[in-house]
Formats: C-alpha cells, sequence, structure tokens
C-alpha cells in the first residue's frame, strides 16, 4: 500500500476551490445541517499545486454558506492525472457502498428517540418509516428503543423454503418478515 504524503493545516477558505471538473453533486443543505449539529469533522483533501479539493467539495460549499474563514485540509503533492483518480475513486467507492437495511433502521430507531431526533444526520422520519415498512413501525416506542418482545432469525435453504415458512408462522399469529442476504 502506498502512503501519500499529507500535512494537515488549517487554511483561509479562499485558498482552496472546488475541483471544476468533479462530476459529483452534493446536497450541500443537508452537509450544512449536520456541520451546525455535530461539528466539522476531518478534513477536505486537497491538491497542493492548484487548491484544488479532491474530497470534500461540498463540505467546502457548506462551509462557505455558513461563513467560515478557514477550513481544516489535508495537502497532498499529486499530478493532476492522480488528483482526477483520487476525484473519482472518492465519489465512486462510496457510491458502491451498501448497508444493512435492518441496522441502519434499529440505528435511525434510536437515535430518532433522543433530544436531537434524527436532526444533522441526513435521514428523516419518513425514511426510517419506509427502512421499516408499516407494519414494522410499532416495532419501535415512544423513545425510539425497541418494544419489548423475542426474536428469532431461521436460515431456510432457499426461497420456498422461507416463503412456506412464513407463510405457516403467519397463520399461527406471528408478525413475521422476510430477509434476504
Amino acid at each position: 500500500m502506498q502512503t501519500l504524503v499529507q500535512e494537515f493545516q488549517t487554511t483561509p477558505i479562499d485558498s482552496v476551490r472546488p475541483h471544476p471538473r468533479n462530476p459529483r453533486r452534493g446536497d450541500v443543505a443537508a452537509i450544512a445541517q449536520s456541520i451546525e449539529k455535530n461539528g466539522w469533522y476531518g478534513a477536505i483533501i486537497c491538491q497542493r499545486s492548484t487548491g484544488y479539493i479532491l474530497a470534500g467539495n461540498h463540505r467546502y460549499q457548506a462551509a462557505v454558506r455558513s461563513g467560515a474563514e478557514a477550513v481544516p485540509v489535508c495537502w497532498i503533492d499529486i499530478d493532476d492525472e492522480r488528483a482526477l483518480r483520487i476525484l473519482l475513486a472518492d465519489n465512486r467507492t462510496s457510491d458502491l457502498a451498501s448497508h444493512s437495511e435492518e441496522d441502519l433502521a434499529l440505528l435511525l430507531g434510536e437515535l430518532a428517540g433522543s433530544e436531537d431526533g434524527l436532526a444533522g444526520i441526513g435521514y428523516s422520519e419518513i425514511d426510517l418509516e419506509e427502512l421499516l415498512g408499516e407494519e414494522d413501525a410499532s416495532a419501535f416506542d415512544q423513545s425510539g428503543d425497541l418494544a419489548p418482545g423475542f426474536e428469532v432469525i431461521v436460515t431456510c435453504d432457499d426461497e420456498s423454503q422461507q416463503r412456506d415458512l412464513l407463510d405457516r408462522l403467519q397463520q399461527e399469529g406471528f408478525t413475521c418478515r422476510a430477509l434476504a442476504s
């Protein structure tokens, strides 16, 4: 693994600028809300020779909107081709990621019951409801904790076996849902 030489410093905001070839369009308002609620963490990644932002273009835009005079920057000395590769890789590898909807729903349910609710994380109550589905929305009590109950996970050999088992359990009065992995 090659580690690039990096220099971290708080830099005047007008010393860096968005990369003109960045194809990503971000939700700057959601990012600004996150920064306002959670604080700024990490640094934007910039090419030393140009001042172009390779990662963090939209965080920079949120900082500009908020009137920030300086931002944390990680400077790297690379040529223009490597800069484009990093810019695109940062965007694309994020696109390729996934998450467990069940784990996400649990985390959102936990935060929904907190003092700040879901503010500043980019998810809304509607997102949580969509993840849970109407029948699962009752799984959380008013505090956002899982409502009292017990769960069993059964691994089936195939989709047909899963469907048959789900039907049998529902006929017996159990609240069930199917998961695929």
